[in-house]
């Protein structure tokens, strides 16, 4: 469920985000007014932001993914070492 919230949920707002911000960049060089140099802050700021969220959920999606790997290898372990208990008992 998280790799469906960062896929489709936050990686287009992001990308959208920083395309916004690019632009309204682009427009404050053209236009050289001091109010567009603290946009051009307040944007990078933004931009900041958004990427450290990005990657906060990633990490997040990879870390629950590792762990789930790792769960259904150990039950994995498990689950063999009981049927070989249970084949040794039998025996």
């Amino acid at each position: 469920m998280l790799n469906f919230y960062v896929l489709f949920y936050c990686m287009p707002i992001l990308a959208y985000s920083l395309l916004r911000a690019d632009q309204q960049d682009q427009q404050n060089e053209a236009n050289g007014l001091e109010i567009g140099k603290q946009e051009l802050q307040n944007n990078n700021h933004s931009r900041h932001l958004l990427i450290n969220e990005c990657e906060y959920l990633l990490n997040r999606t990879s870390i629950i993914l590792l762990s789930r790997i790792l769960l259904s290898k150990i039950q994995e372990k498990i689950l063999l070492s009981y049927q070989m208990g249970k084949a040794i008992f039998i025996c």
